[in-house]
């Protein structure tokens, strides 16, 4: 049903077609872009999470290891519920998820609860990779599928430019840790945008 209501949707070539795919490349780069920006400033903020819990090297390189261990499996989990429940709905979720488990990690008070937020937004993560590439890859003509793919890929390193000018002009890196919670917004802005495409 989802696919013969998508197939309607963008299979056109007048300009509320041309409309809706850019909705849903945009919404994709922005996706991309949120988990470049994530993955550069968690290694920017390191020194001042192993400072301000007293943490070994091992259990802060287990921070970041416990977010990629939570995006295998939401790419996992999130692609099987895409199938079944529709890429834009299941998208949107993993946004949300993403957005909200970030943005608890700038208040965390113990390393234990940092990992579970970072392993949480992790799942968010995986799930927005594989079913964002996926929805551009369906609502775009063969033709140019492959700018539109490379066009989402390209949100990865507008994700980590951003990430590296935030960590240039931030006063310290602590103050942005504590900032960072506010990049969520846009991942929160870009989830109802999402939306809008079903």
């Amino acid at each position: 049903m989802e696919l013969q209501s998508k197939q309607n949707l963008f299979s056109g070539d007048d300009e509320a077609t041309w409309k809706r795919r850019w909705k849903v490349m945009y919404a994709s780069i922005a996706g991309y872009a949120m988990d470049g920006l994530d993955m550069l400033i968690l290694s920017f903020v390191m020194t001042a999470i192993i400072k301000e819990f007293g943490l070994s090297f091992v259990d802060a390189g287990l921070i970041a290891t416990y977010t990629l261990i939570g995006a295998v499996m939401g790419g996992y989990i999130f692609g099987i519920m895409a199938d079944y429940v529709g890429r834009v709905k299941v998208f949107a979720l993993s946004i949300i998820l993403f957005s909200i488990f970030t943005g608890l990690c700038a208040v965390a008070s113990s390393l234990t609860e940092l990992n579970i937020y970072r392993f949480l937004s992790g799942l968010g993560l995986g799930g927005e990779f594989g079913i964002g590439m996926t929805l551009v890859a369906e609502t775009w003509p063969a033709a140019k599928r492959a700018r539109a793919t490379a066009g989402v890929a390209i949100g990865w390193q507008l994700g980590c430019s951003t990430g590296r000018r935030s960590r240039r002009y931030g006063s310290t890196a602590f103050r942005l840790e504590r900032s960072f919670c506010h990049w969520r917004v846009t991942s929160l802005i870009c989830c109802l945008g999402t939306a809008r495409t079903s």
